[in-house]
């Protein structure tokens, strides 16, 4: 499922290992786009960068038109991102614990 054309920055960059993440609407398309393609590839890095450039994202994510056609055409990738949000927050509450 393609959201829409792929600005700035194509999925597979989000892969890449560079510490600066640009944070734009056109970013969090990308990492939505690249959720699906990790998936269709089984590409487990793709994937984790995915998920962390949209967790740490949510609120901003969440508000957007895309963000909704998520919701309702594959809610499958919706409860994953839930998931990844919640296990990161439990991490950050541990770590904030020790």
């Amino acid at each position: 499922m393609a959201i829409g054309p792929i600005h700035l920055a194509s999925p597979t960059s989000l892969a890449l290992p560079f510490p600066f993440r640009l944070i734009s609407p056109f970013c969090l398309l990308s990492a939505l786009n690249g959720l699906h393609v990790a998936h269709r590839h089984n590409a487990k890095h793709m994937l984790n960068a995915a998920l962390s450039l949209i967790t740490d994202n949510m609120d901003k994510l969440t508000k957007r038109d895309e963000y909704m056609e998520v919701v309702e055409k594959d809610p499958r990738f919706v409860v994953e991102i839930y998931e990844a949000y919640l296990s990161k927050q439990v991490n950050t509450a541990t770590h904030k614990d020790s």
